[in-house]
């Protein structure tokens, strides 16, 4: 959420030595589990037997090791404390996550963790400034088509963001099919939220639309309508769209006057 203040402090549910410290036993746990299991597998085979408990493996596609598997949990833990996804560009958020699946980060340690929470602020303010410009200028520069999916692409011309415009995104496709791209529309949502000083809600637009079965929404900053030939068309509210046109092109400063305050989900959910 965004507010006038900037006076909160992070303050994880569980602070960076209480998840160090759970890593620690959650690893010698399952060291423990693995060695038991081989010397139960052991036992049994010496007698030409079977042992009557099987333990099955979880490690993913990519193999990985204990402590990795271990370390992804604790950072994908901080990630969903805070909420990054509502602060980041969609295809950002996406890579950060995909390094984490993939092992792509630093070993879990009190030193690294707290390197990280106290650049998460900074991180936060950085990154939604550059969302703001990035979306500004898609919107900007976007085309749209003439006719069917395959026809003209007709360029916007405006020197800012309108109260109503179309864009090609080939949401129709996303709300009726399946991409898992994401596209303009996930990020300028992000955006309508931040920039009205709300939290983004747990289920995106397009998550209900696809759920509905439906090529239309409205919310009380935007409303959207997807089409078969790969336009969406968009309404801004008001000041959303004025705080966009603000904030959204290149030298202007993104915060002036607001401040971000970045808080942890209001209900926990594994």
């Amino acid at each position: 959420m965004i507010e006038d203040n900037d006076t909160t402090d992070l303050a994880p549910r569980l602070d960076v030595a209480a998840i160090f410290q759970r890593r620690t036993t959650m690893l010698a746990d399952l060291h423990a589990f693995e060695a038991l299991d081989k010397k139960l597998t052991t036992d049994f085979e010496e007698l030409r037997g079977y042992s009557p408990l099987r333990s099955e493996r979880g490690f993913g596609w990519d193999g990985g090791t204990l402590k990795e598997q271990v370390d992804q949990v604790c950072w994908r833990y901080l990630v969903s404390l805070y909420r990054l996804e509502a602060y980041m560009l969609c295809t950002d958020y996406k890579q950060m996550m995909t390094d984490i699946e993939n092992h792509r980060t630093p070993e879990f340690t009190i030193a690294n963790a707290e390197g990280w929470l106290a650049g998460l602020k900074s991180l936060i303010h950085d990154n939604v400034r550059t969302l703001v410009h990035k979306v500004f200028a898609a919107i900007t520069e976007g085309t749209y088509h003439v006719g069917g999916w395959n026809g003209e692409e007709k360029k916007r011309n405006n020197n800012g963001v309108d109260r109503h415009f179309i864009l090609r995104s080939y949401d129709h496709r996303d709300v009726f099919g399946y991409s898992g791209t994401p596209t303009v529309t996930d990020d300028l949502e992000k955006v309508c939220y931040l920039l009205a000083g709300k939290p983004l809600p747990e289920k995106t637009a397009k998550r209900i639309m696809r759920e509905g079965k439906s090529d239309t929404f409205t919310c009380d900053f935007f409303s959207l309508k997807v089409c078969r030939n790969g336009n969406t068309h968009y309404t801004l509210a008001d000041d959303v769209r004025e705080k966009l046109n603000r904030y959204g092109p290149e030298g202007a400063v993104f915060g002036e006057n607001i401040k971000i305050k970045i808080v942890e989900r209001e209900r926990w959910t594994a």
